[in-house]
């Protein structure tokens, strides 16, 4: 016999590479999909810092939904991304160009399967709107009081720790109630074949006003979202009662 493999030695080791290769291919793609979600947490914080940076310029206050009116309507979801876009590096911030470029710290990185915003399949990450406003009309000004009146002050907020300041909900780079969780958590409840959940469904990212983050993994049935006093979002401490906006008067529970 010369030196050379076999046929039987060759397809052993043909066999035992791609065993191998099972073993570790669903382990490497876990630990790609991973390092996505810090990067997710890590774009949360860039936000978080721009949005304490702007309250520090601006006395206190949170930015609205439209700062100056300029010609956009009142339910321009995407004025605060324009007012902290200069606070985190991106370049663009005018009523010209509202919308923040998909490859910066706006857009979360890991990509939802057929999402409706953006070519590149990535949801945008959204602020809570009972901080964006304090409306005299919590039930109507999401849509009407977005003008620079009835600010909020972060001196409002009591409990930091508990009212949430940012995640990632899809369509809408605003959470308006917890209804508005919807997208995020199970994708568009319109057209769900072409709208996929955050995160491939795994649970949606979390930034509080204090700074902490958190990835909640716990996604729970569709029927009971807005129901289970388990879920943050189904308490008006999390939406920050005390404002008295929009999202806290629509939730289930009271802190």
């Amino acid at each position: 016999m010369g030196d050379g493999f076999t046929l039987v030695e060759l397809l052993v080791v043909l066999a035992i590479i791609s065993i191998l290769m099972a073993l570790l291919l669903p382990s490497l793609k876990r630990a790609k999909w991973a390092a996505k979600q810090v990067v997710c947490i890590n774009n949360l914080h860039q936000l978080h810092i721009g949005l304490l940076l702007y309250v520090n310029d601006w006395d206190g206050y949170f930015p609205v939904a439209n700062p100056n009116d300029g010609g956009v309507p009142d339910y321009d979801y995407w004025g605060w991304t324009r007012q902290l876009a200069r606070y985190t590096n991106v370049k663009t911030n005018s009523i010209s160009a509202p919308f923040v470029p998909i490859t910066s710290v706006f857009w979360c990185p890991v990509p939802a399967s057929g999402v409706l915003c953006g070519t590149a399949e990535r949801w945008q990450y959204a602020m809570n709107e009972d901080l964006r406003q304090n409306g005299h009309n919590p039930v109507s000004d999401w849509y009407y009081g977005s003008r620079a009146v009835n600010l909020v002050n972060i001196n409002q907020v009591r409990d930091p720790a508990a009212v949430f300041a940012f995640t990632e909900n899809g369509y809408y780079p605003a959470v308006l109630n917890q209804y508005f969780l919807e997208n995020g958590l199970y994708g568009d409840s319109v057209s769900i074949s072409t709208a996929g959940p955050a995160h491939g469904g795994k649970g949606l990212p979390f930034i509080y006003v204090d700074g902490h983050a958190i990835f909640w993994n716990k996604v729970p049935s569709y029927a009971t979202y807005t129901t289970d006093s388990k879920l943050p979002w189904t308490h008006s401490s999390f939406w920050g009662r005390e404002v008295n906006g929009y999202g806290a008067q629509w939730a289930t529970y009271d802190p």
